[in-house]
Protein backbone atom coordinates (compact mmCIF):
# COMPACT_ATOMS: atom_id res chain seq x y z
CA UNK A 1 0.00 0.00 0.00
CA UNK A 2 2.78 2.61 0.77
CA UNK A 3 4.60 1.81 -2.09
CA UNK A 4 1.40 2.36 -4.18
CA UNK A 5 1.31 6.22 -2.53
CA UNK A 6 5.38 6.47 -3.42
CA UNK A 7 4.55 5.37 -7.09
CA UNK A 8 1.52 7.16 -7.51
CA UNK A 9 3.17 10.26 -6.05
CA UNK A 10 6.00 10.02 -8.26
CA UNK A 11 3.79 9.15 -11.45
CA UNK A 12 1.55 12.72 -10.75
CA UNK A 13 4.93 14.67 -10.60
CA UNK A 14 6.17 13.29 -13.68
CA UNK A 15 2.77 13.80 -15.28
CA UNK A 16 2.96 17.32 -14.29
CA UNK A 17 6.14 17.64 -15.45
CA UNK A 18 5.78 16.22 -19.34
CA UNK A 19 2.45 18.25 -19.35
CA UNK A 20 4.34 21.48 -18.24
CA UNK A 21 7.55 20.61 -21.11
CA UNK A 22 4.55 20.44 -23.75
CA UNK A 23 3.05 23.84 -22.60
CA UNK A 24 6.55 25.10 -23.52
CA UNK A 25 7.32 23.25 -26.77
CA UNK A 26 3.35 25.07 -27.62
CA UNK A 27 4.89 28.50 -26.54
CA UNK A 28 7.80 27.85 -28.15
CA UNK A 29 6.34 26.91 -31.52
CA UNK A 30 3.71 29.64 -31.33
CA UNK A 31 6.26 32.53 -31.27
CA UNK A 32 4.99 33.88 -28.38
CA UNK A 33 8.45 35.24 -27.23
CA UNK A 34 10.38 37.68 -29.70
CA UNK A 35 13.13 38.47 -27.77
CA UNK A 36 15.69 36.48 -26.57
CA UNK A 37 16.12 37.62 -23.27
CA UNK A 38 12.01 37.11 -22.50
CA UNK A 39 12.55 33.71 -24.21
CA UNK A 40 15.39 32.70 -22.12
CA UNK A 41 13.97 34.39 -18.43
CA UNK A 42 9.97 32.82 -19.11
CA UNK A 43 11.97 29.54 -20.24
CA UNK A 44 14.05 29.42 -16.92
CA UNK A 45 10.34 30.19 -15.06
CA UNK A 46 8.10 27.70 -16.95
CA UNK A 47 10.78 24.87 -16.31
CA UNK A 48 11.15 26.07 -12.60
CA UNK A 49 7.15 26.23 -11.96
CA UNK A 50 5.92 23.36 -14.51
CA UNK A 51 9.15 20.72 -14.16
CA UNK A 52 11.35 21.21 -10.98
CA UNK A 53 8.88 22.32 -8.48
CA UNK A 54 6.51 19.01 -8.34
CA UNK A 55 9.72 16.74 -8.91
CA UNK A 56 11.10 18.00 -5.34
CA UNK A 57 7.69 18.41 -3.74
CA UNK A 58 7.17 14.94 -4.71
CA UNK A 59 10.68 13.71 -3.52
CA UNK A 60 9.82 15.69 -0.14
CA UNK A 61 6.63 13.93 0.02
CA UNK A 62 7.92 10.28 -0.25
CA UNK A 63 10.92 11.06 2.06
CA UNK A 64 8.56 12.20 4.91
CA UNK A 65 6.30 8.66 4.30
CA UNK A 66 9.53 6.81 3.92
CA UNK A 67 10.56 8.28 7.43
CA UNK A 68 6.97 6.81 9.55
CA UNK A 69 8.24 4.02 11.83
CA UNK A 70 6.49 1.04 10.45
CA UNK A 71 4.16 -1.13 13.61
CA UNK A 72 6.25 -4.52 14.58
CA UNK A 73 4.65 -7.54 15.84
CA UNK A 74 5.25 -6.27 19.50
CA UNK A 75 4.06 -2.76 19.12
CA UNK A 76 0.65 -2.38 21.59
CA UNK A 77 -0.74 -0.68 18.65
CA UNK A 78 -0.21 -3.55 16.21
CA UNK A 79 -2.48 -6.18 18.33
CA UNK A 80 -5.56 -3.37 18.82
CA UNK A 81 -5.82 -3.66 14.79
CA UNK A 82 -6.08 -7.21 15.26
CA UNK A 83 -9.83 -8.80 15.64
CA UNK A 84 -10.67 -9.96 19.09
CA UNK A 85 -9.07 -14.25 19.65
CA UNK A 86 -13.11 -15.96 19.08
CA UNK A 87 -11.62 -19.17 19.45
CA UNK A 88 -11.12 -19.36 23.36
CA UNK A 89 -7.68 -20.17 23.26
Amino acid sequence: MTDERHGGGLVGALSLASSGLKTISTLRRRRLWAKAQIRNWMDFVCVTVFVICPVITSAIAVAAEARQPCLSVTDPAFHSMLPPNTTGT
